[in-house]
């Protein structure tokens, strides 16, 4: 009688608990300046999902590049991020540059009026790379690659 009802409640474990889906990407959103100077310029921008699965797990976002105006600027900066579990989520994405890498990368002419750019410019910020998700020996992985034109204010 226990070897039934532990297989019964073995099958309805594994039968109910999906964790071989992973979480589904929707979408990249609110990508903007938080920070801007003439030392540094701060941006972020949000990885949507939506986890169906009982179980949650783990996205990681080490392998992220940002370029603004096709030049590499900067990777992503991460700490590892817990899914939750049966809900849709984001997942901040940080990164930190040296105003320079965009004043340099600017073909337009003199240092001058590419600082005066910098206060009033916009620029292509491209998000390209992938975030992997992982739960029980489980691995999956998201390719990103999001393009989007802001303001450097």
């Amino acid at each position: 009688m226990r070897k039934i009802i532990l297989i019964i409640t073995i099958l309805a474990f594994t039968t109910s608990c999906n964790f071989k889906k992973k979480p589904e990407f929707q979408r990249i959103d609110n990508v903007g300046v938080i920070e801007a100077n003439l030392s540094e310029v701060s941006l972020k921008a949000d990885a949507v999902f939506k986890n169906l699965n009982h179980l949650g797990g783990k996205l990681k976002t080490d392998n992220i590049d940002v370029f603004i105006d096709n030049q590499l600027i900067a990777k992503v900066s991460s700490e590892e991020f817990k899914v939750p579990a049966r809900d849709e989520f984001t997942i901040p994405l940080m990164v930190k540059f040296d105003a320079s890498k965009l004043i340099n990368g600017n073909k337009n002419g003199l240092l001058g009026s590419l600082v005066k750019q910098l206060l009033n410019q916009k620029v292509n910020v491209q998000f390209k790379g992938e975030l992997s998700y992982t739960i029980a020996g489980f691995k999956a992985v998201y390719p990103i690659d999001h393009i989007e034109e802001i303001e450097i204010k």
